[in-house]
């Protein structure tokens, strides 16, 4: 990974802060405000779109005093960047599957159970045929899945993950586009952690060779599809397969 970051959209780069994302590390009651204030907010962005959300609505609507409300969140494009932040960390992958687990497992050689009953199955074999033996292993031939392949696989699964995280709520998703163009420090602050994580995810895919140049070139990709399908041009579905076929391209 580069010493310095820019992320796809125009911030100038800087060092990560060792700051909470909500300004401050938590107790157990304050994260529980917290969480109440990123429900409250769905809620909100559902009856009332981005337009017509405020942190006071989102205060009463959770129940919480609006100056309690600012003390957590600068802005409600504050607001909306927390709640894409805690998806993308809630999203990662706890463990990339084994493309090579897809084929089948070699025969078992194992010593037979002599104490299971054995059924015999009735003759249907054609006279002057011998029937195949049940017994032989399997020997067809399954094409092996080369460490390249297994890595284009991991980048793909990796950036169509991250692509759909909102696919399926429209006014959070317009919401995220609106709110990670703010120019509010906190919204700067966890653009650059949503920036370094997404390019985290890129590189470990990328392993055991993750080249810079790939790298940036797949933010890229991912960065510009985004705002395309926050601004309504393409479903995220679409989107998500548009980043697939660009990044196949970049990777081949």
């Amino acid at each position: 990974m580069s010493e310095r970051y820019s992320n796809s959209l125009g911030v100038e780069p800087v060092e990560p802060r060792p700051l909470e994302a909500t300004r401050r590390r938590l107790s157990g009651k304050q994260a529980d405000t917290v969480d109440r204030l990123t429900r409250a907010a769905l809620a909100v962005l559902g009856r009332e779109g981005y337009s017509g959300m405020t942190i006071r609505i989102v205060a009463a609507e959770a129940g919480v005093g609006a100056a309690t409300a600012y003390t957590y969140f600068s802005s409600k494009e504050h607001l909306v960047a927390e709640i894409f932040w805690r998806r993308l960390q809630a999203s990662q992958h706890a463990a990339t599957p084994d493309p090579a687990a897809q084929h089948p497992a070699a025969p078992d050689t194992s010593t037979p159970d002599r104490t299971a009953p054995v059924t015999t199955a009735p003759d249907t074999t054609t006279p002057g045929t011998t029937a195949p033996d049940a017994t032989a292993p399997d020997t067809t031939a399954h094409d092996p899945v080369t460490p390249e392949a297994a890595r284009v696989a991991r980048v793909v699964t990796e950036l169509r993950d991250i692509a759909l995280l909102v696919a399926d709520e429209p006014e959070l998703s317009g919401a995220v586009t609106s709110a990670l163009l703010g120019r509010d420090p906190d919204v700067q602050h966890l653009r650059l952690r949503i920036g370094l994580a997404i390019r985290s995810r890129i590189s470990a895919a990328l392993e055991p060779d993750p080249d810079p140049e790939v790298i940036e070139s797949l933010e890229l990709i991912y960065a510009g599809a985004l705002m395309r399908a926050g601004m309504g041009h393409e479903s995220y579905t679409d989107i998500a397969d548009r980043i697939e076929r660009s990044a196949l391209r970049v990777l081949r």
